[in-house]
């Protein structure tokens, strides 16, 4: 009779997000970095990064999937969130979701969930006809104002 060892343990997922809020302007990408740690007694495989943006907005995530992940190591992964071109200015919500297996068991970590503020852009042409006009504005004022005074 030969008797096996069977590893115990579990790997356990934690996702750092140091920064979950992103102010971008219309035609910019949000830009995010979260760290992956094992803080568990098992290695982690297969870790998956998934995540859901608005609908029809761009999504890039470096890398996808990490092969393993030690005990006790780390590892960083890039997300990239693009709006649509016409996307209104406002505050949006992109959740994302690990997922990894641990002796071909799931583990799941806690989701994030990330706020991209798309500020409202500057309407250049209006706002130079604005100044324009209060500069006319001023000038017919201090104009009319010589003209009655020398009177």
């Amino acid at each position: 009779c030969r008797l096996e060892l069977v590893p115990r343990g579990r790997g356990v997922l934690i996702v750092h997000a140091p920064q979950l809020y992103q102010s971008i302007g219309a035609k910019q990408t949000a830009a995010v970095e979260i760290l992956l740690v094992n803080e568990g007694t098992r290695r982690l495989d297969n870790i998956e990064v998934k995540c859901d943006a608005p609908l029809q907005w761009s999504k890039t995530v470096d890398p996808p999937v990490v092969s393993t992940l030690e005990v006790g190591e780390e590892r960083k992964v890039r997300l990239a969130i693009t709006p649509v071109r016409k996307a209104a200015p406002g505050r949006y919500e992109a959740r994302i979701r690990t997922s990894a297996l641990s002796d071909n068991r799931p583990v799941a970590a806690e989701d994030k969930t990330l706020t991209v503020e798309i500020r409202p852009g500057t309407n250049l042409p209006a706002t130079i006809l604005l100044v324009l006009v209060v500069v006319g504005l001023v000038g017919t004022v201090v104009v009319l104002g010589v003209r009655l005074s020398r009177k």
